[in-house]
């Protein structure tokens, strides 16, 4: 038993005195927003990866077009039928609704990177045009909703409010990473 301790103790001491270095390892789900947006290739898979966004449940899958119907008394969620979602958007909790506003600025910022770097990759011209022309689309899009959800309206002016989204149109440097 003593001769097995001794030999555990020893294979361990020099297991851990073999590692002087960390690991380090790349993530194989996302890579620089550098080194994505080199290539054509690159900037329309971003693009694609906005307009699959979209269909998620925070923009047109769901959130987008059965919040309002809640808010106004149209529909009702039902407590324990629907695993209680939108039950705090029924009673119209504080901050229910903001998860919205990080999505849409998400991806105009997203579609900001691909307007910025299409410039910059080689490529048809014809291909280029055509990746600019749905980024400008999208990017209006996303302004659009944003401002039908949290611009003012003109027949109810709040303390003088009179405005509608601030406009981005440069990519913020907060974007570190670019998932496909």
């Amino acid at each position: 038993m003593k001769k097995q301790l001794y030999t555990l103790t020893i294979i361990s001491l020099l297991g851990l005195s073999a590692c002087k270095k960390t690991l380090e390892t790349a993530p194989r789900d996302s890579i620089a927003a550098s080194e994505a947006l080199t290539s054509i290739t690159g900037v329309s898979s971003l693009l694609n990866t906005v307009y699959s966004n979209l269909r998620g449940t925070g923009y047109y899958g769901q959130s987008f077009k059965i919040n309002p119907d809640i808010m106004a008394d149209n529909i009702y969620p039902i407590p324990g039928l629907n695993s209680n979602r939108l039950i705090t958007n029924s009673v119209n909790s504080p901050g229910t609704h903001m998860s919205l506003w990080g999505l849409y600025t998400s991806g105009i910022n997203q579609v900001n990177l691909v307007i910025e770097a299409t410039g910059n990759v080689s490529g048809s011209q014809a291909e280029k045009n055509k990746i600019l022309g749905q980024a400008y689309g999208l990017r209006a899009l996303f302004y659009w909703d944003l401002v039908k959800l949290y611009g003012y309206n003109p027949q109810f002016i709040v303390n003088g409010f009179d405005k509608g989204v601030p406009l981005v149109l440069k990519p913020t440097p907060t974007l570190a990473a670019v998932e496909f």
